[in-house]
């Protein structure tokens, strides 16, 4: 007998679970020890890993901790996953057209300098509301997107992005590398000490627009 029920098959997360199909993962909160580069590591192109409210939390590792690691591989989703006591919560390395959205990283504070998303030698890549926020001081420097070399059309949107931070924070930071780069409809919440920046933009034809700063 059929029926309209559609039965959703998930999976628990692990350290270094290669990303190489399509994937969704478990409900649930995990902690997950990592010992190199990622919880999470990409291995494909063209596939999606959707999160049913999971939470990935790296407080037992060690100050290296990377959430999820796309290095290389292109036109893929992140959807809907929260990562939490990392180093990064996402890195993005020579991998383009990927979209990441509604993924929520929280809390990463694991001293030194910490990121919420880093992207590098990384073209097109989309991050869609986001919600980003470190309300831990153990970091000296916290990044909630950071673009630097060869990162162009980055864009950031409907995003939001708080920082607690006993030091400098920054919000969206765009260096030289990350040109026709957009930033537009996010709200940004400074409240550390030292140098702080909403939206900083060293690179050329960045659209900047319909965001909200509050310090």
């Amino acid at each position: 007998k059929r029926t309209n029920r559609e039965k959703i098959y998930c999976e628990i997360p692990y350290d270094d679970m290669l990303i190489s199909r399509d994937i969704t993962l478990c409900s649930g909160e995990y902690q997950i020890k990592d010992d190199t580069s990622g919880i999470l590591e990409w291995a494909a192109n063209d596939v999606t890993l959707k999160c049913n409210n999971t939470i990935i939390n790296g407080s037992t590792s060690t100050a290296t901790t990377w959430g999820i690691d796309m290095d290389i591989y292109n036109n893929s989703v992140v959807d809907g996953c929260t990562l939490a006591e990392v180093l990064v919560g996402v890195n993005f390395k020579r991998a383009h057209n990927n979209l990441i959205k509604n993924v929520r990283i929280i809390n990463n504070s694991k001293g030194g300098t910490n990121y919420g998303i880093y992207i590098t030698q990384s073209l097109n890549n989309t991050i869609d509301n986001l919600f980003y926020t470190n309300t831990e001081g153990a970091a000296t420097l916290a990044y909630g997107v950071y673009a630097t070399t060869n990162s162009n059309w980055t864009a950031i949107k409907n995003s939001n992005i708080t920082s607690y931070e006993n030091s400098a924070s920054h919000a969206v930071y765009l260096t030289s590398g990350c040109n026709w780069c957009n930033v537009t409809n996010n709200s940004i919440v400074l409240n550390g000490t030292g140098t702080k920046y909403g939206v900083y933009v060293e690179g050329q034809a960045a659209i900047v627009s319909g965001n909200f700063i509050y310090d």
